[in-house]
């Protein structure tokens, strides 16, 4: 990014996801102080013009070839995954150089990438060089509800904020509803809630011990010290990829590199088991190739 801003070229940050777009809006600015940096969504629209244009996938359709630097980030995300449409304003609004990124990427998307004669790069380490979280695999007692409630407890008395991961939008509000009887600093957010944006902000200031949510923030969001709680892991809306960005979630700020990441449930399914070995893996490559620090 920074050799095509200093060429005076057109820069672009794409994602899928509003929430990833706004997520990442104050980071490139504290990267790129003295650029503009123009946030572009649905409802946002006002300014679209920048050093920096950071903007959702849809809103592509505004930029015809334009983008000397086009960088799309969760390529594998929904709804740019499959979407012929996005794929098509993403392909228009190229002028130049594109970047495709994913944790997660599909053996399709690898195969397109070589098709075109591009190159793959697979970065195995973090940036702190401190290897990511192996989520524990723990099977639910009699009352899966009671074994929930035990490790936030444990969470909240350390002081450590936690994501509550639920399957559905409605055993997340029913869990939040009733978590809120025992612990009455926490939320819930959702696809459908629109006071999510406000919400998550409060919980990264520090002001919420917990957020019970959908996989609508499996991406993106990187919160201080955050440690994860996937309930009902082995229902089927979790595949090995999204549980393996859900656990990305945790360790991610540099001092804070160690979290707990729990999948609880009452069988291990193979999709559970995957996640797990593929990051051991990533690990074990990372750990191999001296890219992580000896502690």
């Amino acid at each position: 990014m920074e050799y095509f801003l200093k060429r005076k070229e057109a820069v672009c940050f794409c994602t899928p996801r509003r929430d990833v777009a706004i997520e990442l809006e104050p980071r490139i600015k504290e990267a790129f102080p003295h650029v503009k940096v123009s946030l572009v969504y649905g409802g946002h629209t006002e300014d679209l013009v920048g050093d920096i244009v950071i903007c959702t996938a849809h809103q592509l359709y505004r930029y015809k070839r334009y983008f000397d630097l086009l960088i799309l980030d969760e390529i594998d995300a929904f709804p740019f995954a499959g979407n012929r449409l996005l794929r098509r304003f993403f392909i228009d609004s190229i002028k130049g150089t594109y970047i495709l990124l994913s944790a997660t990427p599909s053996a399709d998307d690898l195969r397109l990438v070589e098709g075109a004669g591009g190159r793959i790069i697979a970065l195995k380490a973090r940036y702190h060089r401190m290897e990511i979280p192996v989520p524990q695999l723990v099977k639910y007692g009699l009352v899966p509800f009671f074994d929930i409630v035990e490790r936030l407890r444990g969470f909240i008395s350390c002081g450590k904020p936690c994501f509550i991961f639920a399957p559905t939008i409605e055993r997340a509000r029913t869990l939040g509803i009733m978590l809120r009887f025992l612990f009455k600093n926490g939320a819930s957010v959702d696809s459908e809630n629109p006071e999510r944006k406000e919400i998550i902000d409060r919980f990264k200031s520090g002001f919420l011990d917990y957020l019970v949510c959908t996989s609508i923030l499996e991406r993106g969001i990187t919160v201080k010290d955050l440690q994860i709680i996937v309930c009902d892991a082995d229902h089927e809306v979790y595949d090995a990829p999204t549980l393996i960005q859900i656990a990305g979630r945790a360790g991610r700020k540099r001092g804070y590199e160690k979290g707990e990441v729990l999948f609880l449930s009452k069988t291990f399914s193979d999709r559970m088991r995957k996640a797990v070995e593929t990051i051991e893996e990533l690990n074990s490559d990372a750990r191999l190739q001296g890219l992580l620090k000896e502690v």
